[in-house]
């Protein structure tokens, strides 16, 4: 419980993992960031890398004639546009506000 709230806590004040993780920054990530409990240990765990990882694809997403509105449309079907997705582009990572309205809806 106590790992889970360390790691829970790490991200305030404009300190981000994006930043503070990057191994580029040194093997720990950026050795700045870190203090007492908080550290790359406890702070940059798997959870933090799947999310950057999710956070980076989402960021590619979109390009020319490929865009949110066309292939997050739910109308076209529970995973929006099929025809848009193909690995590591899924309709969960790049539509993440209208899986969360597919969600509620299943759920209801």
């Amino acid at each position: 419980a106590v790992k889970t709230a360390i790691e829970d806590s790490c991200w305030i004040e404009g300190i981000s993992p994006k930043f503070c993780c990057d191994l580029r920054r040194g093997p720990k990530g950026d050795p700045a960031c870190w203090t007492g409990v908080y550290n790359f240990d406890s702070c940059c765990t798997p959870k933090v890398f799947k999310a950057l990882e999710m956070e980076t694809i989402r960021e590619t997403c979109w390009l020319g004639e490929i865009t949110h509105d066309m292939c997050c449309d739910i109308r076209k079907g529970p995973r929006g546009d099929p025809g848009c997705w193909s690995p590591p582009y899924d309709f969960q990572t790049c539509c993440p506000a209208e899986m969360e309205t597919v969600t509620a809806f299943a759920k209801s």
